[in-house]
């Protein structure tokens, strides 16, 4: 897949997005893989909010993570998911992890938004969810 141009990420680090995303949503069954959704085209709207500072400190951490093994990323993702019960010293760290990169990874996904050439099943398919607004009566 060829990615899309974003105001906030270069192709690098919108790759490593991509990585990140397929280990933590590999597609299986009736939902398909993070990549093959092409949510990250709407990656801008998801992190429009961010702090300028914020932004430039996950790309360089996104920049790293493109060129680390998936291995080793599972190994941060597992890490990250036991925080609590790490030191005090370096629990924080890993729970800013776990919100940063998870929260991307999921709020782009299961925001349903999808490229545009996608045909395929959407995550609101898999799980059945049917967003709409009733009328006032």
């Amino acid at each position: 897949m060829k990615l899309g141009s974003s105001e906030y990420f270069t192709i690098t680090q919108l790759e490593a997005i991509e990585k990140i995303g397929d280990i933590i949503v590999p597609g299986s069954g009736a939902f398909p893989s993070f990549t093959d959704t092409g949510c990250i085209a709407h990656i801008d709207t998801v992190m429009g909010p961010a702090h300028e500072e914020d932004l430039k400190l996950l790309g360089l951490l996104l920049i790293v993570l493109r060129y680390t093994p998936p291995v080793f990323i599972r190994m941060l993702l597992d890490l990250m998911n036991k925080a609590e019960s790490m030191p005090r010293f370096i629990a924080p760290l890993f729970r800013l992890l776990n919100v940063s990169l998870k929260g991307i990874v999921f709020s782009l996904y299961y925001s349903n938004l999808t490229k545009e050439s996608y045909t395929g099943p959407r995550p609101f398919d898999a799980i059945d969810y049917e967003l709409y607004c009733e009328p006032d009566a």
